[in-house]
């Protein structure tokens, strides 16, 4: 029956549920890191001056209120940070801006939450009495809160080191929070969760006919230039006294490469090995134990010597040397290039892989696409869920135009009725 539901929780030990809040500060915080020039854009004349009273009910969803109290101290911590980063004063007017901003954001993902954990609520009780509902909110919370001290509450302790509460708590003050509040948050979240995967297929089918058909829309992200995987030795003018000096290096590495392959290619128990090794020792300054990685780790002056002068896939016209970029779209594979100059030094380099210019296709795509077109359709039915939610749950805010279908809502003390989950 549907009063019994709840009872379905038992396996969701731990939810991960992405905060609009996360999403929405940061990019307002940028604003306020970038406000050196004059205000530009004026609040509304009839906009409602931001709450002083951290009790204050700034909206109410359904039966529950969300006071100023929850929004405060996140948006103080973010102007705190945007006035660090900025490193300098902001002036009142623009930080009242950003912090309306901020506000509006935070205030908007809140009562998102509020109108899915409602929802939730809804689908549980139906049309039965308060008391009911009481009850079955009061379950919710108590599953709510176990759940909170088993999961979200342990990554607390293992991220501060403590056991503590008070300490956990004292840390997320710091961060414009408290132990309290993300307990509320957890509540809401793991409520709109549940609601949303109750209601959402979240594996919905998807047709060979739609893979082709996004295929063929999204032709031009599957065309690829030329790639190459090469690897490369160089030397820089600017480490060198004269262009001679860098010459005589990269010679040096290269010969050490080349003999060393030459070397490896015969068995270790082939006699001309050693009338090799003799011959070459009788020239002198030859190193036998370079293979290309090591010789490059050791000498080679590019920004890749670190991992053996090896470079991945590289798509033809990406390099800024139009010289090597040259080469390496028209030498033979596996074979080591004669010197290449360029404007910053000298190199020499071998293509291990090349691939023409082309289009991916589609059968090596189409897992790609299908996992495409599935986010869609979910980020779909979750958008056309949340404006069935928005006519089943009444709003009041104070900012009512930020939310489709909210009420305005008169600035007030928290009332004594309404339920604060």
């Amino acid at each position: 029956m549907r009063r019994h539901r709840f009872q379905y929780f038992a396996p969701l030990t731990v939810l991960a549920v992405a905060s609009p809040v996360a999403m929405a500060l940061p990019v307002a915080m940028a604003l306020l890191v970038v406000l050196s020039a004059p205000v530009k854009a004026q609040l509304p004349d009839d906009a409602p001056p931001l709450p002083a009273d951290p009790a204050t009910v700034v909206a109410v969803v359904g039966q529950s209120a969300i006071l100023w109290g929850d929004i405060h101290p996140k948006v103080e911590t973010r102007i705190k940070e945007g006035i660090a980063k900025a490193g300098q004063q902001i002036p009142e007017a623009q930080l009242t801006m950003v912090r309306t901003q901020l506000s509006r954001a935070a205030l908007r993902s809140a009562i998102q939450n509020k109108v899915m954990s409602e929802c939730f609520l809804l689908e549980q009780v139906g049309t039965q009495s308060a008391d009911k509902r009481e009850e079955v909110s009061n379950m919710m919370s108590q599953r709510a809160r176990q759940l909170f001290f088993e999961s979200e509450l342990k990554q607390l302790k293992e991220k501060y080191a403590t056991e503590s509460l008070n300490e956990i708590d004292a840390k997320l003050r710091e961060s414009g929070t408290s132990l309290q509040s993300r307990q509320r948050e957890f509540a809401d979240q793991m409520l709109g969760h549940m609601f949303m995967k109750e209601n959402i297929d979240q594996d919905p089918n998807v047709t060979i006919a739609e893979i082709k058909r996004y295929y063929e829309k999204h032709i031009d992200d599957y065309r690829h230039g030329a790639k190459a995987k090469w690897e490369q030795l160089s030397v820089l003018f600017k480490n060198h006294p004269t262009r001679q000096a860098a010459l005589d290096k990269l010679t040096a590495m290269g010969r050490d490469v080349y003999y060393w392959e030459q070397l490896n290619l015969l068995p270790e128990n082939d006699p001309s090995r050693k009338t090799m090794t003799d011959r070459l020792t009788a020239v002198g300054g030859i190193n036998f134990n370079k293979s290309w990685e090591q010789t490059a780790r050791a000498g080679s002056e590019e920004s890749y010597s670190a991992d053996g002068g090896q470079h991945d896939w590289t798509t033809q016209g990406s390099l800024a040397s139009k010289e090597l970029d040259q080469q390496i779209f028209s030498m033979p594979i596996n074979k080591m290039s004669e010197i290449i100059e360029d404007s910053n030094g000298l190199h020499i380099i071998r293509v291990k892989d090349r691939t023409p210019a082309g289009v991916t296709s589609l059968a090596d795509v189409q897992d790609d696409i299908r996992k495409a077109i599935k986010k869609e359709k979910i980020m779909a039915a979750q958008e056309k869920m949340v404006e069935q939610m928005q006519s089943r749950v009444p709003v009041w805010s104070i900012y009512p135009d930020d939310f489709p279908g909210a009420k305005p809502l008169r600035i007030s003390a928290a009332p004594q009725t309404t339920t604060q989950r």
